[in-house]
């Protein structure tokens, strides 16, 4: 099911850059919509360059008219709403584990806060090849450091390495694919609800000589709360943040992204 959807996501982002404005957001202003976002868009950290990478974003809790033809990428509709059915499943098991591990009196308590799953977003990704350093900006990078928005991010990646975590101690180490397993990230929200107890994980997206002239990719579930679940402490304190619900955060977080 994975390799097939890195099939259909590949089909995808070959297509020519007229077929794929076709699914571009209706507005660039409609953020974690549904469609395709283009390269150079998304910006974490505006003291550098924009990120290289393309996205096409699937949520459920908008409009699902984009999805890309069957005449032009047969199949994509298919593997992907199976992929993201799994990834739903998992999610949610991963939900529970996170409960039992934060001795929550319900241990499907962050399952209940993302019950409507208007928060979840799908997303596969899609980093172009380089060739060699003439084509970077000085300190532009396929993805600059950041963290997620939500609960957890689970992620999926080719064999094309680049991806770096941060560390306790602050220093970023590499994520080396491994073949058939996924990386779980923990999100902003889950973290603030946790009182960094769960911190969240900062990452980000190098390249290196030795991938020059080739492409990477990435499948990415962020396993978010429904957009009015609010801020509360699962353990430890809220000292010095404002209450304030999802959708705030999530709208504060792409307006520091996209502007």
């Amino acid at each position: 099911m994975l390799k097939d959807a890195f099939c259909h996501s590949s089909n995808f982002f070959d297509l020519s850059s007229d077929k794929k404005s076709k699914y571009i957001y209706p507005t660039l202003e409609n953020k974690g919509g549904f469609g395709y976002v283009p390269a150079e868009h998304e910006h974490f950290n505006h003291d550098k360059p924009v990120d290289i990478k393309e996205a096409f974003d699937i949520s459920p809790g908008v409009d699902q008219s984009r999805w890309p033809s069957e005449e032009d990428v047969p199949g994509f509709h298919r593997s992907m709403k199976s992929l993201i059915d799994q990834m739903t499943t998992l999610a949610h098991r991963l939900y529970y584990l996170v409960g039992i591990g934060l001795d929550l009196p319900d241990p499907n308590h962050l399952s209940r806060a993302s019950f409507k799953g208007d928060g979840m977003l799908f997303r596969i990704l899609n980093y172009p090849k380089v060739d060699h350093l003439s084509m970077l900006k000085p300190g532009q990078v396929r993805c600059t450091g950041h963290t997620d928005y939500g609960f957890l991010t689970i992620l999926y990646q080719d064999d094309c390495g680049g991806l770096e975590v941060m560390n306790r101690e602050g220093e970023y180490v590499e994520a080396i694919p491994l073949k058939g397993t996924a990386l779980v990230n923990v999100g902003d929200f889950l973290s603030m609800c946790t009182g960094e107890k769960l911190k969240s994980t900062m990452h980000q997206v190098l390249i290196s000589e030795e991938n020059f002239g080739r492409r990477r990719q990435s499948i990415v579930m962020f396993c978010d709360p429904d957009g009015d679940f609010a801020l509360e402490p699962l353990c430890g304190n809220l000292e010095g943040l404002q209450p304030l619900t999802f959708n705030q955060w999530r709208n504060k977080r792409y307006a520091q992204t996209y502007r």
